[in-house]
């Protein structure tokens, strides 16, 4: 017979994809016992030997004394307690042989200096190696004597890589992050709903864009080997690639220029917007950089809408005092021209991403041109090909936190 707690705890085991199979083949002998199964019948199910299945259940039945199942139903530190016994009943017993060489307390105290920084201990490196550990820890006394291998395995049974870093970014917190994530992914859905009066586009920039030459030619490939590429290039200027992708056929848009200032922002959009044969709402999801939220903009904006009123002076007054209320002017859902800005820090939330990767392994990463542009013809057949043969629309599985509001204002 089995507790609750024990039946819970078991049946964990057993769901858990991440639970060693070991133990799971264990947890499931003792649930089927639990359930009224004999000892062949199980090691039929379950495709073990008889004498384990037997092994198992006497061991659970050695372990746990009626006693014990009774006092295991208190949701008190028992049940904790508890835990730590039906590990100790899954796991493997001691096995015979030399004993450790090393005892807890000293493991811990390695642990423990493992993750300190070396510059603590007057060493002018950033990272520990296990040679640098060794050394410490003999220096330190913890041990008598240690290898360079028995320190890594240390290491390697506490899962700590002290020779290794990642980069993380400091969230600088956005106020409408989730507001505006939910306005963005409300955006796709939309997108594919009312294509004939609404659209919608990503747009962004891949700026430095690099022509590069490679000095050789690359080597074709072989049987048992793939192309080869020559690793050393000549650098032929920059390009940058102003893109837009209409979010409900994939359509991609692009422009390649030196540069990527107000005025190149300015008339991308327009040319974007003039190109569409039917006047259609427009909806552009683009990224906070000040040339998105410009003063041009505002009043490309306010022309389309035949807005009147007076616009005030940039960085003085009115809607053009500050960024701030330029976004608040470009972000009116009332407007034929809303812009959707992304949070800060989260790009991933644009799908024009989602393409310049596309790109980059489908025609950069590999590709030696001449001059810039070579490069730029290059870019703008890719897009063209794209358009042809693959262009769709990405299926977006995100779900917001929360839902947008009307106005982001």
């Amino acid at each position: 017979m089995l507790s609750a707690d024990q039946q819970d705890y078991l049946e964990a085991i057993v769901r858990c994809h991440r639970s060693e199979q070991r133990f799971v083949l264990r947890a499931n002998i003792i649930l089927l016992c639990a359930d009224g199964m004999t000892g062949n019948a199980i090691a039929q199910k379950l495709a073990t030997r008889p004498n384990t299945v037997s092994k198992w259940i006497n061991r659970w039945i050695d372990f746990f004394t009626p006693a014990q199942l009774a006092s295991s139903q208190s949701k008190t530190e028992e049940e904790q307690e508890e835990q730590l016994e039906l590990k100790a009943v899954l796991g493997d017993s001691p096995r015979p042989g030399t004993p450790p060489t090393f005892d807890v307390e000293a493991c811990v105290a390695i642990v423990a200096l493992a993750c300190e920084l070396p510059s603590k201990h007057n060493r002018e490196i950033t990272n520990w190696t296990h040679r640098e550990l060794r050394e410490e820890i003999l220096m330190q006394k913890l041990v008598s004597e240690i290898s360079v291998r028995q320190v890594g395995r240390i290491l390697a049974e506490a899962q700590l890589q002290p020779h290794r870093n990642r980069y993380w970014l400091n969230s600088k917190g956005d106020p409408k992050k989730d507001e505006r994530i939910a306005d963005i992914c409300d955006c796709y859905n939309k997108a594919l709903q009312n294509p004939k009066h609404e659209v919608y586009y990503n747009f962004d920039e891949a700026t430095g864009i690099q022509a590069i030459e490679r000095i050789a030619k690359d080597i074709a490939m072989e049987a048992c080997k793939p192309r080869r590429v020559e690793f050393e290039y000549k650098r032929h200027g920059t390009t940058c690639l102003l893109a837009a992708r209409d979010i409900a056929t994939g359509i991609v848009t692009g422009w390649c220029n030196p540069t990527r200032t107000e005025e190149d922002t300015l008339n991308f959009i327009a040319d974007l917007i003039d190109q569409d044969p039917v006047r259609r709402r427009h909806h552009i999801i683009c990224d906070n950089l000040n040339t998105h939220k410009s003063e041009s903009l505002v009043r490309l904006v306010a022309a389309i809408e035949g807005d009147t009123q007076d616009l005030g002076i940039k960085d003085k007054t009115g809607i053009l005092k500050n960024i701030e209320s330029r976004e608040k002017y470009l972000t009116d859902s009332e407007h034929e021209i809303v812009f959707h800005y992304t949070p800060k820090h989260a790009s991933w939330i644009n799908q024009i991403e989602v393409w310049f990767s596309i790109l980059v392994r489908k025609l950069l990463r590999w590709l030696s041109v001449k001059n810039v542009d070579e490069l730029n013809a290059k870019i703008l057949n890719f897009i063209n090909y794209y358009n042809r043969t693959m262009a769709k629309a990405f299926k977006w599985n995100y779900q917001p936190k929360s839902r947008p509001s009307t106005s982001l204002s």
